[in-house]
């Protein structure tokens, strides 16, 4: 896996071995006559030296969500969020699945200091990094590829809209002319028939008492992408049978079934952040 925050973190590149390195043909005559080869005579070129940067922002913006990242994808590793030399690329410990990219793609530095969620740390330590699951991503894509099955389910992409912390990834079929209403038609209007207007919601309602809604917020993610595996299972299965799929009824059948369950969510964090807000009182009407 390659960790690239906004930040160019190519590491090493070997001149001589164009076919598992890329690059413009006249690279190496840019980096003579611009003296940019910062490496000592017996090391490999370090792109991320000539060409990347090493700023103070970085150390708050940038580094710090590829160190998040590899602490989850390879724990065995130490590493410092401030650090100039975390690798840009590391085989992780075990294969790595969806949930795990979408738990990656979440991260706002669970069970450190750094956590503007959690118990640890202080008003400073919470605000210090830019988390990676933050207030502004609207859209989220993975694009699965799988070349052991058929050509028209040899795609899928998952979508998510909204702050990944508090959203779910949805798989649909490539192969169709059309998208699923709840998922295309988003206006300026606020509304909940829409995915991204429910996500928003959903978000600004859970923000300020993330941990009361923490456990919803779980079982959410965990239920949808069960129906969503559960789908493409059913395809898989369909279609190894000889039975003829209608791909787009299928991401509509999805599409359903995320707006049902994403309906509840926002009903159930609603009723409960009702319940918590600064003007209740304890005594009954």
């Amino acid at each position: 896996y390659v960790t690239n925050p906004n930040q160019l973190g190519i590491d090493h590149y070997e001149f001589e071995n164009p076919d598992d390195y890329l690059a413009s043909p006249d690279i190496r005559d840019f980096i003579n006559k611009h003296h940019l080869d910062l490496t000592y005579s017996n090391e490999h070129f370090n792109p991320r030296y000539a060409f990347g940067s090493q700023r103070d922002k970085d150390r708050h913006y940038n580094t710090p969500r590829a160190w998040a990242m590899q602490k989850f994808l390879n724990p065995e590793k130490e590493y410092d969020p401030k650090s100039f030399f975390i690798p840009w690329c590391q085989k992780p410990y075990r294969k790595i699945t969806v949930e795990d990219v979408k738990y990656v793609l979440s991260l706002h530095y669970q069970d450190t200091p750094y956590d503007p969620y959690g118990p640890q740390g202080d008003a400073v330590s919470q605000r210090q990094f830019r988390p990676i699951g933050i207030n502004r991503t609207s859209h989220t894509a993975l694009l699965q590829m799988r070349p052991h099955k058929p050509s028209e389910t040899t795609g899928i992409q998952w979508l998510a809209y909204g702050s990944m912390p508090f959203g779910t990834m949805v798989p649909f079929w490539t192969q169709v002319g059309t998208t699923p209403a709840y998922f295309c038609q988003t206006t300026d209007k606020v509304d909940t028939g829409n995915f991204y207007w429910s996500n928003r919601l959903i978000a600004a309602i859970c923000d300020s008492h993330f941990q009361h809604h923490e456990a919803d917020l779980d079982d959410y993610v965990e239920t949808t992408m069960a129906l969503g595996h559960a789908m493409i299972n059913r395809v898989d299965t369909a279609l190894a049978n000889g039975e003829s799929i209608d791909f787009e009824a299928e991401n509509q059948k999805i599409s359903d079934q995320i707006q049902s369950e994403t309906d509840k969510l926002l009903a159930k964090v609603l009723d409960d952040a009702s319940n918590l807000m600064t003007n209740r009182f304890s005594m009954s009407d």
